[in-house]
């Protein structure tokens, strides 16, 4: 005999197929919620990741960068619960939904602000300790799903977590399988958007000629500023997905004790008999089918002789007429109900012919079918030890173990040593940490503000001193009467201040011919600019790399073609 929660199990693909349906009937409004919400969100975290990570001022702003980037984030909540009760209101038949009271307005802005607020770092904690990761995922969505309606009807905070918590508990198998699914959904778009990134950077240095930051540094794919706004851009694509797989967990969850779900159910065959009642009236209001006799074919008609014989005695041997009308009927309403409109609406049927499914078909509903039984079978040997080990049957284990309660005792003891040895070295991990960075930071500071350069080299870079500092250093070697490493110091200048100007790249790899090309594409309509750098490349070849003599006349009129050039790029 099945259990209820056998009864009560659903396919996970049965699932994921209603979602994608709803996603597909989601009105603008709906998707106008969720993106309005999630948007900024997305933007700013890039925009503040990028920030902090390379801006010399970020400490001076990260109070305040931190705080917008919170009130986005309750933003994008907000709107996230709201998506998700417009979700629900089309799964239950709802056409208009009441207005909110302003009451309402502040506990739903002020339940997910602080309910959220714990999902970053108790999330982390979860997935760290691996067994508690699916029920916490699961009740943090729940609390995003329940909550636009339960304020609505004037509910508290605090039944909305007891609704969340319990809703968490339902089918544990399903959520864990459904969170593997979207896993691997969010990795798929995550590799796609990476690979369509990549080429469209490689197809428009093909077609246009130009070198861009990603081709001629493909280390930047790996930067984290890189990562962050893929990983947002996966967000905005799979956050619907998930939003609407966990919609119809509570929706079923919910329905287990509401009967919600026989209800629509109700309604939509209300919908279908108000369908057929009209296909009936159609077809009996048509003249063409008064003469019954007319319509019944040779086959069908039943002879009399016949049925007098299997009539028994004193019974009257009037022959029944067949009503092929009911027959035509009946088959009309079968044609209008196997249209595309309403087959969705039935239970769908499973076959058991074999050739009814390709052989892909075949192994991944296998597959599937195998990944929820073993996720079934996980979730049932989790909790039942969970339950030995926290004694949530203490009592049958006393009469039937009397000596494993102690053991038990122990055992949890045990593990809360564990735990609090594992905070304890995190403690200390990111104590040490944050001392050595202290101890690490006037050394680095120090060694940024005295750079030893040593112009004869052939591995200066000029991004390796803003455009003052060469300047300052050319005039010492001015000075010095070192005119040929003068001559050069002016032209790393003069490249530190067009790569700042974003008109050149400045890589280890190019050639001052390459510079030359460079900025000849990026600064179209500036030919005095173009000339300017032109004579600049000459002159520099010739004195640095060839046997030309270098006078103080030649780096003077080097030093005005540099201010030539600082006047026409800025």
């Amino acid at each position: 005999m099945s259990s209820p929660k056998q009864k009560d199990q659903r396919n996970l693909l049965h699932i994921v197929e209603e979602a994608t349906h709803l996603l597909r009937r989601s009105t603008a409004t709906a998707w106008a919620f969720y993106y309005w919400g999630t948007g900024p969100f997305v933007a700013y975290l890039f925009f503040f990741w990028s920030d902090m990570s390379r801006s010399s001022a970020a400490e001076s702003r990260v109070l305040e960068s931190s705080l917008i980037l919170a009130l986005l984030y309750v933003w994008m909540k907000v709107w996230q619960a709201l998506y998700c009760e417009q979700l629900m209101a089309m799964i239950e038949g709802k056409e208009e939904l009441a207005p909110m009271k302003l009451r309402g307005w502040l506990r739903l802005i002020a339940s997910q602000a602080w309910v959220h607020a714990s999902m970053p770092w108790l999330l982390t904690l979860a997935s760290i300790a691996v067994l508690p990761m699916g029920w916490a995922y699961a009740f943090y969505h729940n609390v995003t799903v329940f909550a636009a309606e339960h304020f609505r009807d004037g509910g508290r905070t605090k039944p909305l977590l007891n609704k969340a918590l319990t809703q968490s508990h339902y089918l544990p198998g399903q959520n864990h399988t459904m969170i593997g699914l979207l896993t691997v959904v969010g990795l798929l778009v995550y590799l796609n958007l990476f690979a369509s990134f990549a080429t469209l950077c490689i197809l428009l240095k093909a077609f246009t000629g130009a070198d861009n930051e990603f081709t001629r540094q493909p280390m930047l794919y790996m930067t984290s500023s890189f990562q962050t706004l893929l990983i947002g851009l996966s967000y905005l694509v799979v956050g619907p997905l998930a939003k609407a797989l966990y919609v119809l967990r509570c929706f079923y969850g919910a329905a287990r004790k509401s009967g919600v779900d026989l209800e629509v159910r109700l309604r939509e065959l209300r919908g279908q008999a108000t369908v057929i009642l009209i296909a009936f009236s159609v077809l009996c209001a048509n003249p063409a089918q008064a003469k019954i006799g007319d319509a019944v074919p040779p086959s069908t008609k039943i002879s009399t002789e016949k049925l007098s014989q299997k009539m028994p005695v004193g019974k009257t041997n009037t022959p029944p007429v067949l009503n092929v009308h009911g027959v035509e009927l009946e088959q009309k309403i079968k044609d209008v109900l196997s249209s595309s409109e309403y087959q969705w609406r039935f239970p769908r049927e499973h076959p058991a012919a074999a050739e009814s499914q390709s052989w892909f078909g075949k192994i991944i509903r296998d597959f599937t079918d195998w990944m929820g039984s073993a996720m079934s079978s996980i979730a049932r040997f989790i909790g039942g030890l969970l339950d030995k080990l926290f004694h949530r049957d203490s009592q049958v284990n006393d009469e039937k173990t009397p000596g494993s309660s102690a053991w038990l005792a122990s055992l949890e003891w045990i593990i809360y040593a564990l735990i609090g040895v594992i905070v304890a070295t995190l403690a200390v991990l990111l104590y040490r940490t944050w001392q050595r960075s202290r101890e690490e930071a006037p050394v680095v500071a120090e060694a940024e503000a005295a750079p030893e350069i040593n112009l004869e080299s052939e591995s200066i870079l000029a991004t390796q001193l803003p455009e003052d500092e060469w300047l300052r250093l050319a005039r010492e070697k001015l000075d010095a009467g070192e005119l040929r490493l003068a001559l050069r110091a002016f032209f790393l200048a003069t490249l530190a201040h067009l790569g700042e100007k974003r008109l050149i790249a400045i890589t280890r790899s190019k050639s001052n011919g390459d510079y030359l090309r460079e900025l000849g594409w990026r600064s179209r309509g500036r030919e005095a600019l173009s000339a300017n750098f032109t004579e600049q490349v000459r002159t520099f070849d010739r004195v640095w790399y060839g046997w030309h003599e270098v006078d103080a006349g030649t780096v003077s009129r080097f030093a005005q073609n540099h201010e030539q050039i600082l006047s026409h790029a800025s």
